[in-house]
């Protein structure tokens, strides 16, 4: 095996409670604002009839939060830039 990413050692690590990993990964994606105006997540789980939801954020503490339209499910991430 020529690279290792630790995803096998990540899961075992977090198997127990799921929500620790949160904060894992807010710093990367927060550096979004350092780039963008304004960053929309818009995402459909993959369970029947999930709702989609839209986040939008411009960076500062507040957010909006509310349903939207989504075909299909998965999570598209997008990024406002000046």
């Amino acid at each position: 095996q020529i690279a290792f990413s630790g995803a096998n050692d990540f899961l075992a690590k977090y198997k127990d409670d799921a929500n620790a990993i949160i904060g894992h990964f807010g710093l990367g994606f927060y550096s979004a604002f350092m780039v963008a105006k304004r960053v929309e997540i818009v995402t459909r789980s993959y369970k029947e009839d999930a709702q989609p939801m839209k986040w939008t954020c411009d960076g500062s503490p507040e957010f909006t939060l509310e349903g939207t339209e989504k075909e299909g499910r998965g999570t598209d991430i997008i990024l406002y830039i000046d």
